[in-house]
Parts: structure tokens; sequence; C-alpha cells
């Protein structure tokens, strides 16, 4: 689990299960890491909202600037698929 602070609220980021990448594999996600095109950028990150996140946080979201969103998505890759930078030899 791993939390993003945007302004005075934490969201706690989960990552995806094997079933709900299966599930948004249209968008570009696999199970080695996230490969989305320029067509289907909005529905990446939607998606995997919607999957992750509660109502809430998600109408949360959508009235912040877009960086926080991406702040967001980028913890969601990062629980799912690993962080080079944060893993140990």
């Amino acid at each position: 689990m791993r939390e993003v602070k945007i302004g005075d609220k934490v969201i706690e980021i989960r990552s995806l299960t094997k079933k709900e990448i299966k599930q948004l594999k249209e968008h570009g996600y696999t199970y080695l890491g996230c490969r989305p095109n320029m067509d289907n950028l909005e529905g990446v990150i939607d998606d995997a909202f919607d999957v992750v996140l509660d109502k809430e946080t998600i109408n949360y979201l959508d009235d912040k600037p877009m960086s926080d969103t991406k702040k967001v998505w980028g913890a969601i890759l990062k629980e799912t698929y690993g962080d080079p930078g944060e893993e140990k030899n």
C-alpha cells in the first residue's frame, strides 16, 4: 500500500491485481507494464482510477490540477509494477 498526499487529503493506493490488468488490457496494461498510446491515454487513467479509487476520491481529483492526477496514477503504476528506484539490491 502506498499513500499520496494531495493538499490536506491522503489517498491510499493499492496495486492492480492480475485480473484487473487483464480487464484493462485494451488501454495498454499488460502483466509487465503499461504502454498506452495517445488514442487511449484518457481511458488509461480513468479506468485505473475506477478500479483502485472510491468515487469520492475520484470526484476530489476531478477538481485538482492534472499534476496531482498524474501523481496518483504514477503511484498506482509503481505499486502495481514496482519502481526500480525503490528496489534494493
